[in-house]
Order: C-alpha cells, then structure tokens, then sequence
C-alpha cells in the first residue's frame, strides 16, 4: 500500500448514523499506514477492533497496519506489552470473520495477508498464544485457506 491509497472520504460512505464506524472514522480517516502504527501498537485491541467497523477500501488499506505490527520485531521480541498473543488470535479470526461474512472485503488483498496468517499459524508459540485458551492456530489457518480459495 502506498501513500496514495489512503481510502478518501467517500471511500468511508455514510457513518453518521453508525456508532462503530463514526468512531473507527474519527480515529483513521485521513491517516496512513505509518501515521496508525503507533496507535496498533499502543492500543492493538482497541485498533483491531475497528477494523471490524469499517467499510471494504479502509478496511483492506490498515489491514496493513495490522499486518506490520504483527510482523514487527517490537511484537515477535517484546510481546508489545503482552498483547502479541491477543493480537495474533485476533488476526485470524478477523480474517475467518470477514471472509466468512463479507469475503468481498478481502478481494485484492487476500493474497499480501494470507503469508502473514501462515506466518502467525505456524509461530503460535512466538506469539505465546496458549493453545488452551487461543485454540489452535494452524486448525484456523485451515479454516481460513478453505474460505479463500472460494475468492
């Protein structure tokens, strides 16, 4: 993602009348992907959690925040204050959840996240994601590649 992709005004439709996605807009709207890392890494939750707000084009565009924090060595090494584990559940399920309910929303770039979902499957450990309480990340790996091959 560059620069120019920013998602535009439009790109956000109509939000007035929807708590969720008037504050995801007040937190993103105009800002890129390097002007949001902070906030992922200061308030992952917080920052995953709109994701679930917002309409397809801002929601493809910080995908990307998402998928640099998780890949960061500030998450692998330090945890990032102990949200690592939180945070790379919530990327998979983010991505079941979406290409379950509105695949459409991945369309374009699937294929830029799906290594990044692998890579966190297959680092569970890394993410000191307990298996007890996160579930199993390659078995939802499985899951999200059979609902992306319908893509």
């Amino acid at each position: 993602m560059n620069e120019k992709s920013i998602p535009t005004r439009q790109d956000w439709g109509e939000i007035e009348d929807n708590f969720g996605l008037n504050w995801s807009f007040q937190k993103f709207f105009g800002k890129s992907v390097k002007e949001m890392l902070p906030y992922f890494e200061e308030h992952p939750l917080s920052a995953s959690e709109a994701l679930v707000y917002m309409p397809e084009v801002p929601f493809r565009y910080y995908m990307f925040c998402f998928k640099e924090v998780l890949l960061s060595e500030k998450c692998l090494s330090t945890g990032l204050n102990f949200e690592a584990p939180n945070l790379a559940s919530t990327f998979l399920l983010l991505l079941e959840s979406k290409l379950t309910e509105s695949p459409s929303s991945l369309v374009g770039v699937i294929d830029q996240l799906m290594p990044v979902a692998e890579f966190v499957a297959l680092n569970q450990e890394r993410y000191n994601a307990d298996i007890d309480i996160y579930g199993s990340f390659p078995e939802l790996l499985t899951k999200i590649k059979q609902l992306a091959s319908r893509l």
